[in-house]
């Protein structure tokens, strides 16, 4: 055997070893992950399992409070449901837990995901046959037809009764005179329903008052201006108008100048006066 072969078998040995420390190593490691996720699981069905029970007794007494004791002894649903609740925890979580700790086999062979369903299902089934049995007792009960404040009835010992008579005449205006209705306690009373109601005489009407009638117009007038001569000079200065007709002022104006003393000529062209001096 040559020394290669043996430096060769030495390298292989070593190299055994090596792997053989990286397997523990990395085993090792393995355990430790398991380890840290088998704590957390246990963590989680430890506070599953402490959870329910509180919840389960706060459902109880609830209702309990609300119903009375006929809820303690239930119905035979609730008391079906509740028996399968148990028989199931029973069987799939108290007698697996006992029999690996009877057998001190190693913790690791223990499935936590399971038996942490296992609890939260059993709570909630419960918590639900509870609730159920309650609606179907609130169903169940009375109505309370009594309101508080509502007026008593009167009963059959305070009534009255009463007796109606119709009795007909018959005449020419009416067939039907009065209606006659008498009570046991009361004096009868007749009223007269078929009576003609008392005619009314009619409000007389107001006729609207006619207005005088307008006015005629005035007749049209013409306003002229006089104008009043001046001695010694051709000056004429306007005097006050006048609103009379044009012939009479044409006339007064004529025979006014023929009058005077004042000496001159006068002539009317076109409804204007001129007067020349002497």
């Amino acid at each position: 055997m040559s020394g290669l072969e043996v430096v060769m078998l030495v390298t292989s040995i070593v190299s055994a070893y090596s792997s053989t420390a990286a397997y523990l190593r990395a085993r090792r490691r393995k355990k430790k992950n398991k380890a840290r996720r088998r704590h957390i699981a246990l963590g989680k069905l430890r506070d599953a399992v402490n959870a329910a029970p509180s919840e389960i007794q706060q459902e109880y007494d609830h209702n309990f409070e609300r119903i009375g004791p006929e809820f303690a002894k239930g119905d035979d649903i609730a008391r079906a449901q509740l028996a399968e609740v148990l028989i199931g925890l029973q069987q799939n979580m108290i007698a697996e837990l006992q029999t690996l700790l009877l057998r001190k086999s190693r913790s690791e062979n223990i499935d936590y995901s399971a038996l942490i369903e296992l609890s939260e299902s059993s709570k909630l089934e419960s918590i639900s046959a509870l609730a159920q049995q309650y609606q179907r007792f609130k169903t169940a009960a009375p109505i309370a037809r009594d309101i508080v404040g509502a007026p008593t009835p009167p009963s059959d010992e305070d009534a009255v009764p009463m007796r109606v008579s119709r009795p007909y005449s018959y005449t020419a205006d009416n067939l039907l005179d009065a209606v006659t209705v008498t009570a046991d306690a009361t004096p009868s009373t007749t009223v007269d329903i078929c009576s003609p109601a008392p005619e009314t005489a009619p409000s007389p009407e107001l006729s609207p008052t006619p207005f005088p009638p307008p006015p005629p117009p005035p007749p049209p007038t013409n306003t002229i201006a006089a104008s009043s001569c001046v001695r010694g000079s051709g000056k004429t200065k306007r005097g006050k108008r006048t609103t009379t007709s044009w012939d009479a002022a044409l006339a007064n104006f004529t025979r006014l100048l023929n009058s005077s003393a004042i000496g001159g000529r006068t002539e009317v062209t076109q409804g204007k006066f001129k007067r020349w001096r002497c």
